[in-house]
């Protein structure tokens, strides 16, 4: 299996993954998917014209669920924007829905690698997306609480 990162969601968690990743030099190949596929385009020429300052080569394009086949780590950042005033758990259950559409996705790419959830609120949608899943606990992954704890 190649080096190859997926990141679902490409808002402002998304692309810090994606930015630090290239920064790193951590993968071969990244591709960037979200509901929004203009977005994702734009993300993956911005990304591309930073290259030549990134400590490695990588290809890195906007993609879609059948992109995941071969990826070796899915980063799920994608989630619905809370309403001013709501908190993290107020947006549990959209947000419960949104991670149903893309766990079934995942799944359905053929995708054997690890899940690393960074959706708030993380452990509760951590816990959700090894369910959907039904893939072994080491699979699914949370990026930790610690904003949550702040």
């Amino acid at each position: 299996m190649k080096s190859k990162v997926a990141i679902i969601g490409t808002g402002m968690v998304g692309m810090s993954y994606a930015y630090s990743m290239v920064n790193q030099g951590i993968c071969e190949e990244l591709v960037l998917i979200d509901i929004n596929k203009e977005k994702t385009e734009g993300e993956a020429i911005d990304l591309n014209h930073g290259l030549s300052f990134a400590p490695r080569k990588m290809k890195i394009y906007s993609g879609d669920y059948a992109d995941l086949k071969d990826a070796a780590l899915v980063c799920i950042t994608a989630g619905p924007p809370p309403i001013e005033g709501e908190t993290r758990l107020d947006t549990l259950h959209k947000s419960i829905g949104v991670m149903k559409n893309i766990i079934g996705s995942i799944k359905a790419s053929g995708f054997d690698g690890i899940i690393l959830i960074a959706t708030n609120p993380v452990d509760i949608m951590t816990y959700a997306a090894w369910k959907l899943s039904g893939f072994d606990k080491s699979r699914v992954i949370g990026s930790g609480t610690t904003l949550d704890s702040a």
